[in-house]
């Protein structure tokens, strides 16, 4: 949804990901509307299982960030209890 309506002023988004159940971390890369394939990636294992995603943006406040982050999270919630 960030990427379809704010997709012009999303310059670049990094990720690596600890996703539950899966071993390695995910890279997720995107470029303004192109979001590319996420993909496993090895890391020596340190025990920290912190995510962590960086915003490169133009004229994007951080609130409408925060905002998609929010309703991300409670719609993540949601599948995940009535699973």
């Amino acid at each position: 949804r960030l990427r379809r309506e704010h997709g012009a002023a999303l310059l670049r988004v990094k990720g690596l990901l600890h996703v539950s159940g899966v071993s390695e971390r995910v890279a997720v890369d995107a470029i303004h509307h192109v979001a590319y394939p996420a993909r496993r990636v090895s890391l020596p294992p340190k025990g920290d299982t912190t995510s962590r995603l960086v915003f490169i943006v133009q004229n994007l406040p951080v609130t409408v960030l925060e905002a998609e982050w929010a309703a991300l999270r409670t719609e993540m919630d949601a599948l995940l209890e009535s699973a």
